[in-house]
């Protein structure tokens, strides 16, 4: 028997219909490999007529504009450690040296300099470790630690790198930092200045009038009458009952 074809697939001599499928073509490519599954083919039972199935193609992910997106991240997030850690550094020490000498710790804190100063090795002599990290380096204790946070006798304040009061015990109250804190100093016993040593944060530091030590930091949100609060350092300072 003749084949018969037809506009939508051929007649073989059995008189089964198979359809033509022509292999599927597409412009759009893997950015790794495309996946082209083979072209199955089949056998009539009583004769060899074959045809092919649909080509089909695998679309794998863009793996490499993934990974260029993520070393991206990666990159810029250093680089954002990288200059906050650097602005930090250059507010805390100068930049023109890697390693300082005696000279230079002497050059650091001139500008500290009051009416009581000292060089950085006498200061060493005069204060003890946690004194000298606060009052000479701004450091800051850790809260809850000093005694003078739950002081709760009439007094005087003063610092410990000087002994100059900074401040009344009636002007003490309970803040719940874990830090002494007061809404008012003893007028001319205390200066105030920029800090930057946290970068995009500058805060208000007090520092003592006489020696210029650092005794806490100065913040908007205290009571009345003044409506501040004076967070110091209990290390920075010493106390003084009230004689009765």
């Amino acid at each position: 028997m003749p084949v018969q074809a037809s506009a939508t697939g051929q007649r073989c001599s059995t008189g089964e219909l198979h359809r033509s499928h022509r292999p599927f073509s597409s412009s759009h490519t893997c950015s790794q490999r495309a996946c082209l599954h083979s072209t199955h083919q089949r056998k009539s039972s009583s004769r060899n007529c074959r045809h092919s199935h649909i080509q089909t193609q695998c679309v794998a992910p863009n793996t490499q504009s993934v990974g260029r997106r993520v070393v991206g991240s990666v990159a810029t997030a250093a680089f954002l450690t990288w200059a906050l850690r650097s602005a930090s550094a250059k507010s805390m020490k100068p930049s023109e040296v890697q390693r300082r000498s005696k000279e230079d710790e002497n050059a650091i804190f001139e500008n500290r300099d009051g009416e009581v100063h000292h060089t950085v090795a006498e200061w060493k002599s005069l204060l003890s470790p946690g004194q000298y990290r606060v009052l000479r380096e701004s450091g800051t204790e850790l809260p809850l630690s000093s005694p003078l946070d739950h002081e709760k006798r009439a007094g005087t304040y003063k610092c410990a790198g000087c002994g100059s009061p900074v401040y009344q015990s009636s002007t003490k109250f309970d803040s719940g930092t874990g830090w002494p804190s007061f809404f008012q100093p003893i007028s001319g016993g205390v200066d105030e200045t920029i800090d930057r040593s946290i970068p995009f944060l500058p805060r208000t530091e007090i520092r003592c009038h006489k020696c210029k030590g650092h005794l806490g930091h100065v913040f908007d949100d205290g009571p009345a009458p003044t409506g501040k609060r004076y967070c110091m350092n209990g290390v920075a300072m010493t106390f003084t009952p009230q004689q009765t």
